[in-house]
Protein backbone atom coordinates (compact mmCIF):
# COMPACT_ATOMS: atom_id res chain seq x y z
CA UNK A 1 0.00 0.00 0.00
CA UNK A 2 2.76 2.44 0.92
CA UNK A 3 6.05 0.97 -0.20
CA UNK A 4 9.37 1.18 1.64
CA UNK A 5 10.10 4.95 1.38
CA UNK A 6 6.63 6.03 2.58
CA UNK A 7 6.54 3.35 5.26
CA UNK A 8 9.94 4.49 6.58
CA UNK A 9 8.81 8.14 6.52
CA UNK A 10 5.63 7.29 8.45
CA UNK A 11 7.36 5.21 11.11
CA UNK A 12 10.24 7.67 11.52
CA UNK A 13 8.00 10.74 11.83
CA UNK A 14 5.39 9.20 14.12
CA UNK A 15 8.00 7.63 16.39
CA UNK A 16 10.09 10.82 16.72
CA UNK A 17 7.15 13.18 17.12
CA UNK A 18 7.05 15.06 20.40
CA UNK A 19 3.27 15.44 20.17
CA UNK A 20 1.41 13.82 23.04
CA UNK A 21 -1.14 12.29 20.64
CA UNK A 22 0.12 10.53 17.53
CA UNK A 23 -2.77 10.88 15.08
CA UNK A 24 -2.45 8.98 11.80
CA UNK A 25 -5.07 9.43 9.08
CA UNK A 26 -5.86 6.60 6.69
CA UNK A 27 -8.41 6.65 3.88
CA UNK A 28 -9.13 2.98 4.62
CA UNK A 29 -9.59 1.05 7.89
CA UNK A 30 -6.92 -1.00 9.62
CA UNK A 31 -9.25 -3.72 10.85
CA UNK A 32 -12.49 -3.75 8.83
CA UNK A 33 -12.35 -6.02 5.75
CA UNK A 34 -13.37 -4.25 2.54
CA UNK A 35 -13.40 -5.31 -1.09
CA UNK A 36 -14.02 -8.78 -2.44
CA UNK A 37 -12.78 -11.77 -0.42
CA UNK A 38 -10.12 -12.53 -3.06
CA UNK A 39 -9.09 -8.87 -3.38
CA UNK A 40 -9.22 -7.04 -0.06
CA UNK A 41 -8.56 -3.32 -0.43
CA UNK A 42 -8.24 -2.21 3.20
CA UNK A 43 -5.28 -2.77 5.51
CA UNK A 44 -6.70 -6.18 6.47
CA UNK A 45 -6.99 -9.37 4.50
CA UNK A 46 -9.30 -10.92 7.10
CA UNK A 47 -12.39 -12.84 6.13
CA UNK A 48 -15.88 -11.49 6.73
CA UNK A 49 -15.67 -13.38 10.04
CA UNK A 50 -12.55 -11.46 11.10
CA UNK A 51 -10.15 -14.38 10.76
CA UNK A 52 -6.79 -13.52 9.16
CA UNK A 53 -5.76 -15.65 6.17
CA UNK A 54 -3.10 -18.28 6.73
CA UNK A 55 0.35 -17.05 5.78
CA UNK A 56 -0.85 -13.45 5.62
CA UNK A 57 0.37 -11.33 2.76
CA UNK A 58 -0.32 -7.98 1.16
CA UNK A 59 -1.54 -4.92 2.96
CA UNK A 60 -2.03 -6.65 6.33
CA UNK A 61 1.63 -7.69 6.34
CA UNK A 62 2.69 -4.10 5.73
CA UNK A 63 0.22 -2.84 8.36
CA UNK A 64 1.59 -5.28 10.91
CA UNK A 65 5.20 -4.26 10.10
CA UNK A 66 4.30 -0.59 10.62
CA UNK A 67 2.55 -1.31 13.91
CA UNK A 68 5.43 -3.49 15.12
CA UNK A 69 7.95 -0.76 14.30
CA UNK A 70 5.86 1.83 16.17
CA UNK A 71 5.50 -0.52 19.15
CA UNK A 72 9.23 -1.37 19.13
CA UNK A 73 10.04 2.35 19.15
CA UNK A 74 7.80 2.92 22.17
CA UNK A 75 5.07 4.97 20.49
CA UNK A 76 2.22 5.68 22.89
CA UNK A 77 -1.10 7.48 22.47
CA UNK A 78 -1.58 6.38 18.86
CA UNK A 79 -4.95 7.10 17.26
CA UNK A 80 -5.75 6.08 13.69
CA UNK A 81 -8.53 7.98 11.92
CA UNK A 82 -10.10 5.98 9.11
CA UNK A 83 -13.03 5.99 6.72
CA UNK A 84 -14.35 4.15 3.66
CA UNK A 85 -16.70 1.70 5.38
CA UNK A 86 -19.85 3.87 5.68
CA UNK A 87 -20.45 3.27 9.37
CA UNK A 88 -19.06 4.68 12.60
CA UNK A 89 -16.94 2.76 15.08
CA UNK A 90 -14.47 3.28 17.91
CA UNK A 91 -12.06 0.37 18.36
CA UNK A 92 -9.32 -0.40 20.85
CA UNK A 93 -6.68 -2.71 19.39
CA UNK A 94 -4.30 -4.64 21.62
CA UNK A 95 -2.06 -6.57 19.22
CA UNK A 96 0.22 -7.48 22.13
CA UNK A 97 -0.57 -7.55 25.85
CA UNK A 98 1.70 -4.57 26.55
CA UNK A 99 0.67 -2.27 23.68
CA UNK A 100 -2.61 -0.86 22.46
CA UNK A 101 -3.93 1.90 20.23
CA UNK A 102 -7.30 3.17 19.00
CA UNK A 103 -8.96 3.32 15.60
CA UNK A 104 -11.71 5.85 15.02
CA UNK A 105 -13.95 5.38 11.97
CA UNK A 106 -16.57 7.90 10.87
CA UNK A 107 -18.71 8.61 7.84
CA UNK A 108 -20.42 8.98 5.50
CA UNK A 109 -22.37 12.20 5.33
CA UNK A 110 -23.62 11.72 1.79
CA UNK A 111 -23.00 8.14 0.60
CA UNK A 112 -25.25 5.24 1.52
CA UNK A 113 -24.80 4.15 5.13
CA UNK A 114 -23.24 0.75 5.75
CA UNK A 115 -23.06 -1.55 8.74
CA UNK A 116 -20.41 -2.69 11.20
CA UNK A 117 -18.61 -5.93 10.36
CA UNK A 118 -16.38 -8.39 12.22
CA UNK A 119 -12.94 -6.93 12.88
CA UNK A 120 -9.54 -8.42 12.06
CA UNK A 121 -8.81 -10.73 15.01
CA UNK A 122 -5.08 -10.39 14.30
CA UNK A 123 -5.12 -6.97 16.00
CA UNK A 124 -7.01 -8.30 19.03
CA UNK A 125 -9.71 -5.64 18.59
CA UNK A 126 -12.45 -4.59 20.92
CA UNK A 127 -15.22 -2.51 19.42
CA UNK A 128 -16.08 0.09 22.03
CA UNK A 129 -19.04 1.35 20.00
CA UNK A 130 -20.35 0.84 16.47
CA UNK A 131 -23.34 2.12 14.54
CA UNK A 132 -24.49 1.64 10.98
CA UNK A 133 -27.44 2.91 9.00
CA UNK A 134 -26.95 6.57 9.89
CA UNK A 135 -25.26 9.50 8.17
CA UNK A 136 -22.49 10.72 10.45
CA UNK A 137 -19.18 12.47 10.87
CA UNK A 138 -16.47 12.46 13.50
CA UNK A 139 -15.15 15.23 15.70
CA UNK A 140 -11.98 15.25 17.80
CA UNK A 141 -11.18 17.60 20.67
CA UNK A 142 -7.66 17.58 22.06
CA UNK A 143 -7.16 19.02 25.53
CA UNK A 144 -4.01 19.00 27.67
CA UNK A 145 -5.32 16.14 29.83
CA UNK A 146 -7.29 14.07 27.29
CA UNK A 147 -8.50 13.48 23.75
CA UNK A 148 -12.22 13.14 23.04
CA UNK A 149 -13.79 11.65 19.92
CA UNK A 150 -17.43 12.18 19.07
CA UNK A 151 -19.68 10.69 16.43
CA UNK A 152 -22.31 13.18 15.28
CA UNK A 153 -25.30 12.47 13.03
CA UNK A 154 -26.46 14.61 10.13
CA UNK A 155 -28.88 16.51 12.41
CA UNK A 156 -26.01 17.49 14.74
CA UNK A 157 -26.92 15.09 17.56
CA UNK A 158 -23.97 13.46 19.33
CA UNK A 159 -24.39 9.69 18.98
CA UNK A 160 -21.32 8.64 20.97
CA UNK A 161 -18.48 10.20 22.91
CA UNK A 162 -15.28 8.50 24.03
CA UNK A 163 -12.50 10.16 26.02
CA UNK A 164 -8.94 8.86 26.13
CA UNK A 165 -6.38 9.75 28.78
CA UNK A 166 -2.75 9.74 27.67
CA UNK A 167 -0.49 6.88 28.75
Amino acid sequence: MLGAPQRRWLVDNVSTSTALWKVVVSSIPLSVPTGRPDQRDSWTGASVYGTPPEGGTGFATERDAILKALRDRGVKNLLVLAADVHHAEVIRHRPTPEWSFHEFIAGPLSAGPGRPRPLDEGLNPRSLWARGGVYNFGEIAIEPAHLTVRIVDDDGAVLYTHTLAPE
